[in-house]
């Protein structure tokens, strides 16, 4: 398994296409600003016009007053989308997931006076050194989730089935659908450690992935439904028991030696 991160995009054009409409958005402003105080001392209004927080109107985005706001919002997102094609969020945990999220959300919505750095080449080129330089921590944080929640006595749902094996994961393992129902985010990462340990980018269709798709297939089809993607071999039962099979024993083998040893992918 290699820790690959990179922006495959062109990073100087992005650069300069956030800047350039930085300065359109604050020109522009300015603008409206100017033109509603022309207005206001031609007819001796009491009050602004009003005219400068039209820019913001927007069915789109969340409702911003003021041009520090719009800008806020801009560059979150063009920071979401720096960090979604830089790749780390396919070998995160989702601990480590949920806690970026939280930080973006505040940002964009300006709670806690979270900000983030300026969009510049500098900050883009240190944002992805520092990724770089804790990759395999990111990675081997992502392997050990999955593997304690693979095992049983680390999830309410495993620990009452004798087939799963306790200290390492075997060639399946048995689920209880209703214990993960509502938990997309652990069978999301189940696959995205699978297609890290295989060098692959995971391709979710929406905020489900592969995996997440097959369950819900073989849960709809009828009893003892089987679906299967890249990596795993899913059958549903008419229990609500949900047996996951493990396709490649090569990269099951991994996990174990990752995780098992805990250490091994820092050295």
């Amino acid at each position: 398994m290699e820790q690959g991160l990179f922006l495959n995009a062109n990073i100087h054009g992005m650069v300069e296409a956030y800047q350039s409409a930085v300065e359109t958005i604050n020109r522009c402003y300015q603008e409206l600003a100017d033109t509603d105080a022309k207005v206001q001392n031609a007819y001796n209004l009491d009050r602004p016009v009003g005219t400068a927080k039209w820019l913001s109107s927007s069915f789109t985005v969340p409702t911003v007053t003021y041009v520090d706001d719009i800008l806020r919002h801009m560059k979150s997102r063009c920071w979401r989308r720096i960090i979604e094609l830089s790749g780390v969020r396919r070998m995160m945990s989702t601990k480590a997931l949920d806690a970026l999220d939280k930080k973006l959300a505040a940002s964009d919505e300006g709670y806690n006076k979270i900000d983030l750095p300026d969009i510049t080449i500098d900050s883009v080129m240190a944002y992805l050194v520092g990724l770089q330089e804790s990759a395999k921590d990111y990675a081997q944080e992502a392997i050990e989730e999955v593997f304690d929640y693979l095992r049983p006595g680390m999830h309410a749902g495993f620990n009452k089935y004798k087939s799963n094996p306790a200290f390492q994961v075997g060639d399946r393992v048995i689920l209880n659908y209703s214990t993960m129902r509502h938990d997309d985010d652990k069978m999301n990462a189940v696959d995205r450690v699978f297609h890290m340990l295989d060098n692959k980018t995971i391709l979710y269709n929406s905020y489900r992935s592969p995996l997440v798709e097959a369950i819900e297939r073989a849960r709809m089809a009828d009893t003892n439904g089987v679906f299967e993607t890249d990596y795993f071999k899913v059958r549903f039962y008419g229990n609500g028991n949900v047996h996951l099979y493990f396709k490649r024993a090569d990269l099951v083998k991994q996990l174990n030696q990752y995780a098992g040893g805990r250490n091994q992918l820092r050295k």
